[in-house]
């Protein structure tokens, strides 16, 4: 029983590793794209690996028809259905596996993505644990100004 749990604990730690090795190409990557994909990255490091995050996606997208697509928990305080208990139940496990990582509410994500360099984007609720969140570069220099 001990082997079992202690393979299962390498496995996960693993899994863990690797995601950890894709997101920390996220904080230096330029690789172009018209499109990139988040997809519960960013709930794994602190605000400011986020924006950094972000930043790196932003050089890699085309200025007109670039975006990113982040699919991730938004935190809806004081919701009472099943996903926002759950999400605030991910907040806490995000608190002691991942040093900096948490769940988000809507106004931490606004922050992120504003600092990220993506004022322009749409949250959407789907009836899941996780959103999208679509975000777009500025389309005019009155978009930069509202970061500020």
């Amino acid at each position: 029983m001990d082997e079992q749990v202690e393979q299962v604990g390498q496995t996960a730690m693993g899994a863990l590793a690797r995601e950890i090795a894709g997101a920390m190409n996220l904080l230096r990557a330029e690789n172009q794209a018209r499109e990139n994909t988040l997809e519960w990255i960013l709930h794994n490091w602190s605000d400011e690996d986020c924006v950094q995050i972000l930043r790196n996606c932003r050089k890699a997208i085309p200025e007109k028809t670039g975006k990113i697509v982040i699919i991730d928990t938004v935190l809806q305080p004081g919701g009472n259905d099943l996903f926002d208990n759950t999400g605030m139940a991910m907040d806490l496990m995000m608190l002691t596996l991942v040093r900096g990582g948490k769940e988000r509410t809507k106004l931490e994500w606004k922050k992120i993505l504003n600092e990220g360099g993506f004022v322009r984007y749409n949250i959407i609720q789907i009836p899941a644990l996780q959103s999208i969140i679509k975000a777009y570069p500025p389309k005019l220099a009155t978009d930069v100004l509202q970061i500020q």
